[in-house]
């Protein structure tokens, strides 16, 4: 009796694996199906079913997405949605030329080759400073640490570090070289800076890793990792992953670098059209690949670089007017639609519409469709 309940489990699982792949196989290769599986899973979204927030785009309005909120700012003053499109949270900001940057519940604004920038969490505001010079770049961890780059000074760049108390921790001059990007590891200890010389005949950049303890104690020791780039490359961005690993990314590459090794992760080739190091622990390259003798495909790579593990996703893709990413999210935006993918490369959600998308906003807990008039908003 025993014996045969076991053949009848295993018949019954074997049915139902041989069912999955079926149905993975036809999500996948048939068009019609997978848009039932996508309705029937609520993935499937068009403009005017949506929640939406009103705009006006002669006030030139900054627009931003982090955690579970959509934050407009305008005229000095900065409103906070949320999924449905109710107003949060109302805060008189005095910035015209606003960047944004954020992590977690953490949102930092800063003016635009101005002094003045703030920092809020969940929608209100903690701390504001100013600073003699003009604010190029901005970075806040998830802890609330700030680093700024400041231009317009007796030195040619300054790097500044605040804690989430609004208290100056770090302040460093580069006197020889252009501070292009900084980024802030999670567990506050590291400061990555890249750095870019004009000065010789040949480009070169620079990425330090300074220890913010060291700096307190031993600062001629401060800083643990120098790395040299090839020559000709920018450093373009930073983005700290899992422990202590910075990963950068340069013109042609993209390099790994903690306080001890430096390890290249991935050259680049004229296929890869996007290639954005900022979800979590993931490199998203959008990429061609040629299907014929004259026509091209276009898929999605997500390389999990500590796991050394890839995603890929090639479903109902055309060239992509720009790519977004947040830690666990993908946007791509078309002309008339939107897909977003989470990092297992399976689709989240695909917006359409018959209108020109201006452009989209995407954190892990909701994304914006931006027009003139109005933001749709996508819950996530």
């Amino acid at each position: 009796m025993k014996k045969k309940k076991s053949i009848i489990k295993i018949i019954v699982l074997s049915i139902i694996i041989i069912i999955l792949i079926i149905v993975s196989a036809l999500y996948i290769t048939n068009i019609s199906f997978r848009s039932n599986i996508d309705k029937f899973f609520n993935k499937e979204v068009s403009e005017n079913n949506l929640n939406s927030i009103e705009i006006n785009s002669e006030d030139k309005p900054m627009i931003y997405a982090y955690d579970e909120y959509i934050v407009v700012l305008s005229k000095g003053v900065l409103k906070s949605y949320d999924k449905r499109g109710n107003v949060l949270s109302t805060n008189d900001i005095n910035i015209t030329s606003p960047m944004m940057s954020s992590s977690g519940k953490y949102l930092l604004i800063a003016e635009n080759g101005g002094k003045k920038f703030c920092v809020l969490y969940n929608n209100e505001v903690l701390w504001q400073k100013s600073v003699e010079g003009s604010i190029s770049k901005i970075n806040i961890n998830s802890n609330g640490y700030v680093s700024l780059i400041i231009t317009d000074t007796t030195v040619k760049t300054l790097v500044s570090v605040y804690n989430s108390e609004g208290v100056e921790l770090f302040l460093t001059f580069l006197s020889s070289t252009y501070a292009l990007c900084t980024d802030i590891s999670n567990n506050n200890r590291y400061l990555a800076i890249g750095e870019v010389d004009y000065s010789g005949t040949i480009i070169k950049s620079r990425v330090k890793i300074i220890s913010l303890d060291l700096v307190k104690n031993d600062p001629e020791n401060a800083i643990i990792n120098n790395y040299e780039s090839e020559s000709g490359e920018i450093v373009t961005d930073l983005n700290f992953q899992v422990g202590d690993n910075v990963y950068c990314k340069f013109s042609n590459y993209i390099q790994r670098i903690n306080p001890t090794e430096n390890e290249r992760v991935l050259d680049f080739n004229d296929d890869m059209l996007f290639v954005d190091i900022n979800a979590k622990n993931c490199v998203v390259i959008f990429e061609k690949q040629s299907s014929g003798l004259l026509s091209v495909d276009y898929r999605v790579r997500i390389l999990n670089l500590p796991a050394k593990t890839e995603k890929l996703y090639f479903q109902d893709l055309s060239l992509i007017n720009s790519l977004k990413t947040s830690d666990s999210n993908i946007g791509l935006n078309f002309v008339n639609s939107v897909q977003i993918l989470n990092k297992s490369g399976w689709l989240s959600k695909r917006y359409t519409t018959n209108k020109e998308i201006k452009d989209i906003i995407i954190s892990d807990g909701i994304a914006g469709i931006v027009y003139k008039d109005k933001i749709e908003i996508i819950g996530l």
